[in-house]
This record gives structure tokens, C-alpha cells and sequence, in this order.
């Protein structure tokens, strides 16, 4: 299985279709986009979890963020919001600087702001694309991928997440500035923010970092004097110890879309401390496989797949919808025909395919996705075909 046997050459589209047809199934059997009161979506047929962040944007212009930190309440607003069972509960889990870049969406009326926010994420998608290959037939299975389509669904912003990231990992050396920028940018998701600030720092690529810091630190400034200290106050005291409880074990029942191993391990039923000790050790490996990637290949794009994919699973909180960070770079690695394939091909299938699976199995509860995705990573990471040499400033691409 370790021979160059990926996607077929003649005709790649059929993987695209392959991956479409399964999403369309889970969106007619799972998530009934037509029943907005008791389904899956909420107020709009695509962009569940959008509905969370558009509201926290209304709250944030209102001047009424502390029911944020009032589940009660904020539990109450949602379902009288948007229409929707009241059993559906919700949790704004970012720090309050992302509230500056929901506070302007929260203008429009949600099913104009749910549209104009997923064609922002494609064009990410493409545009992450192309920092790796100026290709618009790759840009567009990227954005018909399953793990885009995924995103779209669940109205998260994994292809903004993508470029950055992507930008970050392959403009360091040339425009650390910018790279920095972008990784303070990141730092909406402050865990996927520090991996990648980890990878810079282990690679030796440390000038981006100078500039994070204080790019982190004005946009906090400015979240302070746009909705005031109080929010970031209950984001440290309540939001935070929240999410370490939840990520603790506490809340398995909530675990179900992370692909981590350490939620697959809680979900089987595995004790807390085994699934961290396993998570730990796992992570570790990853990460140092990835630092090997890029000290070796830099910025090649087809590696910086495995790299991506690789800091994802390193973390123990990682939903499926998270995986469109790393769709743009394992688009380029699977169906780029300049190069010879490097992935197993079954790998490559499988992991296109993966988190079309993610909703369904993830609403049952089922842990099956998290270690295929743990198996389908070492398989690939180590199964990896000898590439040879390049340097970090050799392979990094102009970009835009």
C-alpha cells in the first residue's frame, strides 16, 4: 500500500463526486436542513454554529455580553431568536476579540450574513490553494471537499483558518511581518494559534512570533476599548475553566464531533487519565513529525498536507469541521499531476473522505472516526515516500 497509487490520474473529479454524493445523504437523512424548529441547522439551511456567532454579534453591539457567561439566559435568547428547540444548547467559546469581527456581520439580517460568511470561507479555501498551486480546478475540489462542505454546513470559519495557517507555513522566511499578523489573527482559536506558533518556534522561524505578540495584543487593546474589560474578565474566569472541564472529560457527551484520540478514547469509555496519557504521547509524536516535515521540505505543499493534518490531531480539541484548515494543502497533495503522488493512495482517499463520516457518526456517538483519522495520519506520516531536500527559502512560494 505504500505505492504510488493515488487518486487516478484520469479522472480525479470522481473522488470530488464520490465525496458530494456522501454529503448530500448526511444532509437529507441527518441534518433535514428543512426543519429549522427541532433539525440540524438553525435559522438558515446551512451554518448551524453560525447562529451562535451572530448572535453573540448582536449581544456585542447591544451591550449585552454577559449573557454570554449565562447559559440560562443566553439558552433562552437563542431558542426565542432564532425559532429553534430550546434543547439545542450553545456556548460562545471564543475570546472576546473575534467579537470585533462578528460585531459587523451582526448587522445584516442572519440569512444575508450566513451567506456573505460562507463565501468569505470558499474563497479562503481557493485562495489557500493557490499560495500552494496556481490551479483553479484544485481550488475548486478544495472547495467541494468534504471537510469545505463540512465547514459549510456547520458555519465555522476553517477557511479562513486555512489561509492563515497556510500563509504562515509558507511566507515565514520571505514576509515574517505578515506571517505574524496572521498568526495573531489565529488566535481566535487560541490552541490551533499555538501549534502553529510552536511549529514556527521549532523549525527556528522565529521572526513571525515578534511580530504575533504585539499583533495579538493590539487586537485585544482594541476588543477592550470597542466592548470593555468585562468580557474578557468572564472569558478567564468562566468560559475557560468551562471548556477545561468539558475537555476533561466531564462532557463526553459533547466530544462526539472532536477527532482527537483522546475524545475517541473517552467516548469507548476509556478512563480520563489513559485517554490524556495516550493524547499526550500522540501528540508529541505528531508534532515532532511535522517539525521534521518542514525543517526537510519547508514549504512543498504536498508535506505540508501531512503537517497540517498532523498539528490538527496533535490537539486534544478538534472538531471534524476544523479539518477544512487542512482540506487547501491535502487538495494540492492528492491531485496535483505536476508531481508524483507521495501518499498511499488509500490514505489519501480515505482522509478526503473522513469527515463527510464526522456528522453522522459524531450525533451517534459512534468513536470510529477518531482512530481511523489517528491510523490513516501515522500510516501516511510514516509510509511517507523519501522526497528529496529543499530548503525553506527554496520552497516557499511567492504568493500574492
Amino acid at each position: 500500500f505504500l505505492h504510488d497509487t493515488a487518486v487516478p490520474r484520469s479522472d480525479p473529479w470522481l473522488l470530488v463526486a464520490v465525496g458530494i454524493g456522501i454529503m448530500a445523504a448526511v444532509a437529507v437523512v441527518v441534518c433535514r436542513p428543512w426543519d429549522l424548529a427541532d433539525g440540524f441547522m438553525i435559522g438558515t439551511p446551512v451554518g448551524r454554529d453560525f447562529a451562535n456567532l451572530w448572535l453573540a454579534g448582536t449581544l456585542a453591539l447591544s451591550g449585552g455580553l454577559d449573557l454570554l457567561v449565562d447559559p440560562a439566559a443566553y439558552e433562552a435568547l437563542f431558542a426565542r431568536t432564532f425559532a429553534h428547540n430550546p434543547g439545542d444548547t450553545f456556548i460562545y467559546s471564543y475570546p472576546p476579540h473575534s467579537l470585533l469581527f462578528m460585531a459587523p456581520l451582526a448587522m445584516l439580517p442572519l440569512g444575508l450574513a450566513v451567506c456573505i460568511w460562507t463565501l468569505i470561507n470558499l474563497a479562503c479555501i481557493e485562495r489557500s490553494v493557490r499560495l500552494l498551486q496556481a490551479d483553479w480546478k484544485i481550488g475548486a475540489a478544495a472547495c467541494l471537499s468534504p471537510a469545505a462542505l463540512s465547514m459549510v454546513a456547520f458555519g465555522h470559519f476553517g477557511g479562513m483558518l486555512a489561509f492563515l495557517g497556510v500563509y504562515v507555513l509558507t511566507q515565514a522566511e520571505r514576509r515574517p511581518l505578515l506571517a505574524g499578523a496572521c498568526l495573531a489573527l489565529m488566535s481566535v482559536k487560541p490552541h490551533i494559534a499555538a501549534v502553529f506558533g510552536l511549529l514556527l518556534l521549532f523549525t527556528g522561524r522565529w521572526r513571525p512570533l515578534l511580530w504575533a505578540v504585539p499583533a495579538t495584543l493590539l487586537l485585544v487593546a482594541a476588543s477592550v476599548l470597542a466592548f470593555g474589560i468585562r468580557p474578557w474578565v468572564n472569558f478567564v474566569t468562566w468560559t475557560v475553566p468551562f471548556h477545561s472541564q468539558l475537555v476533561s472529560g466531564s462532557g463526553v457527551g459533547a466530544l462526539g464531533m472532536v477527532v482527537s484520540i483522546y475524545a475517541g478514547l473517552l467516548l469507548a469509555g476509556v478512563p480520563g487519565w489513559l485517554a490524556q496519557a495516550a493524547q499526550c504521547a500522540f501528540g508529541i509524536l505528531l508534532l515532532a513529525k511535522a517539525v521534521q516535515l518542514l525543517k526537510r521540505h519547508g514549504a512543498e505543499p504536498r508535506p505540508l498536507a501531512l503537517v497540517m493534518l498532523a498539528s490538527l490531531a496533535a490537539l486534544p480539541y478538534v472538531n471534524s469541521y476544523d479539518l477544512a484548515i487542512a482540506a487547501p494543502a491535502l487538495t494540492v497533495a492528492i491531485f496535483d499531476r505536476k508531481h508524483p503522488p507521495f501518499l498511499p493512495g488509500w490514505s489519501g482517499w480515505l482522509m478526503w473522505l473522513l469527515p463527510a463520516l464526522a456528522i453522522p457518526l459524531g450525533i451517534m456517538r459512534v468513536p470510529l472516526v477518531q482512530p481511523v483519522f489517528a491510523l490513516l495520519l501515522l500510516v501516511a506520516l510514516f509510509g511517507l515516500r523519501t522526497l528529496p531536500r529543499t530548503s525553506l527559502s527554496r520552497a516557499a512560494p511567492a504568493g500574492p
